[in-house]
């Protein structure tokens, strides 16, 4: 038997997130998306705040559409998988009707961006310039430390950014980051650290900071003082080139020179994951027709093959 009408915000927020241990980011997100929905359904007359009855799939199509006229193919997707997600466990607990199949909207599939190693040498040129201290550190060393440490690991911002001294083990040469900070934070995770990285951390020392990259501003101040490097640098400055271009091009090198499986295994993901986000072609290209294809005869004689 359905139950009473209930809004869609009130479903995530007292029923849906309770006990489910979420990320706070993809909390966030959902709760997004579900302000976006109720948004449209007000600019457009419908019912607003949007209750779980509403949803049928012509109504979250229009909302889509919607949403298309401003963001991109991706993040409509993103937003549709989470009322989609509302909606089917709204249903599984007998609270509104079963969920209909709405299809994702097309995605252009783009190559993936990367650091060149001689574009990574001018962001690290730029480091030497930067005047100033934070916590004892000067700036320019701090930064190398930062960027040292997403080159070694791969790693994500946030266990850059969190990473404190005693996670850091000299002696064993590694960086051991709890799974707090990782994402979906369900393992640890032990990083192996390159001598560079440790002669850079060392040269910092004797220190009394908590965290070895000692950021001392608000995470989100992190994204500004990262473009200021970079267009120092000459170098792009918008969304696909902040610190996850470090990840896909730290994934990059290694797919060219161990493989994608071999890369892909060590980032943590799948091969699909790693073709499709992560490695860029310029820097690992895939399998050639050209290196393998007979010549054809376009002068009347058989061309001589370079194999």
């Amino acid at each position: 038997m359905i139950a009473a009408p209930l809004t869609l915000e009130r479903f995530l927020q007292a029923e849906y997130l309770r006990g489910r241990w979420l990320d706070p980011k993809t909390q966030q997100q959902m709760a997004i998306s579900v302000r976006l929905l109720d948004r449209w359904a007000r600019e457009t007359g419908r019912q607003s705040p949007v209750q779980l009855h509403d949803l049928t799939r012509n109504l979250i199509i229009d909302w889509m559409m919607w949403l298309g006229k401003c963001r991109q193919p991706k993040t409509v997707n993103n937003k549709r998988g989470d009322v989609l997600t509302l909606w089917r466990e709204g249903n599984r607990q007998g609270k509104c009707g079963p969920a209909e199949e709405v299809r994702k909207m097309p995605e252009p599939n783009r190559e993936p961006t990367a650091w060149t190693l001689a574009e990574i040498d001018a962001i690290f040129e730029q480091c030497n310039r930067l005047p100033g201290t934070w916590d004892g550190v000067r700036v320019s060393l701090a930064w190398k430390i930062g960027f040292l440490l997403f080159w070694d690991t791969g790693g994500r911002l946030g266990e850059v950014i969190q990473a404190k001294m005693p996670q850091l083990r000299l002696n064993e040469k590694s960086l051991h980051v709890p799974a707090e900070h990782r994402k979906g934070k369900r393992a640890d995770k032990i990083y192996a650290l390159h001598d560079q990285t440790l002669d850079v951390i060392l040269a910092s020392l004797p220190t009394s900071r908590q965290r070895i990259f000692p950021f001392p501003y608000q995470r989100r101040q992190v994204w500004p003082h990262l473009k200021r490097i970079l267009r120092a640098a000459n170098l792009p400055d918008d969304r696909e080139h902040m610190f996850h271009c470090f990840r896909r091009s730290a994934e990059s090198y290694a797919a060219r020179d161990r493989g994608v499986q071999w890369a892909a295994d060590a980032i943590g993901h799948s091969v699909e994951v790693a073709k499709r986000h992560y490695i860029n072609q310029q820097i690992a290209p895939g399998p050639r027709l050209i290196d393998v294809l007979p010549r054809p005869q376009v002068n009347g004689g058989r061309q001589k093959t370079l194999f």
